[in-house]
This record gives C-alpha cells, sequence and structure tokens, in this order.
C-alpha cells in the first residue's frame, strides 16, 4: 500500500492538508467592509481624515508632535485623552488582558460611551486569547462597538498568522497614539520604559 512507509503517510497527510485548504479558500465568507461618510463639510479635518483612510493615502498637515518614552507616561496620556474625548474613540490593540490597567481603560471607554462618545474597540482574537467576550458585555450595552480582529474559526484557519500587531489610540480624530508600548493593555501595567510612543 502507498501509506506503508512514512514517507508515504507524510505525502496522503500533505495532500489532505493542502485539499482542507483549499476548500477553506473556496468557501470562506468574505471580509465584511462597510463604512458610513461623515456628514461634516469637505473641508473639514473629519472628511480629510476619512478621505485618507478610503484612499489608502497619507494626508499630513502642521500639527505637534510629542515623543513619550515612559510607559507610565504614555498610559497616564492615553487615559486622558480617552476621558476627554467629545465625539469618538477608536482604539485598536493586539493585547487587552484582564486586570488593573485594562480594567480601568475599560471603565473610561464605558463611561464615554455613556456620555454618547462612539467607542470603537478592535481587538486581536489571538493576541486576546484570555480575555473572554463576555469582558466587554458592559462597552457593548451602553452602545460602545467591539470588534475581534481575525476570530478563531474553522475559515480563518489560512490566515491564522495574520494579526493585527496595530497598536492604535485616536481620540475625536485630533489626538493619536502610535507605536504605544508592546504590552499594551495588560493586567501587569505599563513596562517602566519603553522606546516608542508619540501622539501626533
Amino acid at each position: 500500500m502507498a501509506f506503508d512507509s512514512l514517507p508515504g503517510l507524510l505525502s496522503g497527510a500533505a495532500v489532505v492538508v493542502v485539499a482542507v485548504l483549499f476548500l477553506l479558500l473556496l468557501f470562506e465568507p468574505g471580509l465584511p467592509y462597510h463604512f458610513t461618510p461623515p456628514q461634516s463639510a469637505n473641508d473639514s479635518r473629519e472628511f480629510v481624515n476619512f478621505l485618507s483612510a478610503i484612499v489608502n493615502a497619507r494626508l499630513f498637515s502642521a500639527g505637534e508632535v510629542q515623543v513619550l518614552n515612559s510607559g507610565v507616561a504614555i498610559y497616564a496620556a492615553e487615559l486622558a485623552a480617552i476621558r476627554g474625548a467629545k465625539r469618538s474613540i477608536h482604539l485598536e490593540a493586539y493585547l487587552f488582558l484582564r486586570g488593573r490597567i485594562a480594567d480601568e481603560v475599560l471603565g473610561a471607554l464605558i463611561e464615554r460611551a455613556r456620555a454618547g462618545v462612539a467607542v470603537r474597540l478592535v481587538v486581536d482574537r489571538f493576541g486576546s486569547l484570555s480575555t473572554p467576550n463576555r469582558y466587554f458585555s458592559e462597552l457593548r450595552a451602553v452602545g460602545g462597538k467591539v470588534y475581534w480582529y481575525q476570530p478563531i474559526a474553522w475559515y480563518t484557519l489560512k490566515r491564522f498568522n495574520n494579526r493585527t500587531h496595530r497598536d492604535i489610540l485616536v481620540v475625536d480624530a485630533e489626538v493619536a497614539f502610535v507605536a504605544v508600548p508592546a504590552s499594551r493593555i495588560t493586567g501587569s501595567g505599563p513596562p517602566p520604559i519603553t522606546r516608542r510612543g508619540a501622539t501626533p
């Protein structure tokens, strides 16, 4: 028989794996892509930001850049920005792990969503595997939107290693935190020193 030897078994396994991946490719649901055009004027900053995202071209204007080079400073500035949000908060993170820091950030997001601020959170499903979906129930209940990036399911297996390592916070389309600490929102709190972190 063809599978009596180890090479034959490996060949058979390889054929099965390729066949499964091919079937996943054929029957995988498409990725949803929706956007809502802003109601602001065409010469507003909000519209420029929207257009920049849609055409995938960065548009720059003169602005203030502040380098934050400690984890403590970054988290303090992020929390202050979240708590001061008037219109919108967009947060994307690879790690959002339960604990003191995560509870504080989540509490601030809930408070702002309850006040009518549009809160949208994207969390990587693999990076935050230990965080249950129910952890965000209260945020959803007050109107916040929570999305899992690449949820683990049979139809996402071929993209299993496609993770979001973006750590971005944008508040009111005016203040942004980029390249924040790799530990992101974790129960252990911020690291004492990080080499990156800025608010343009």
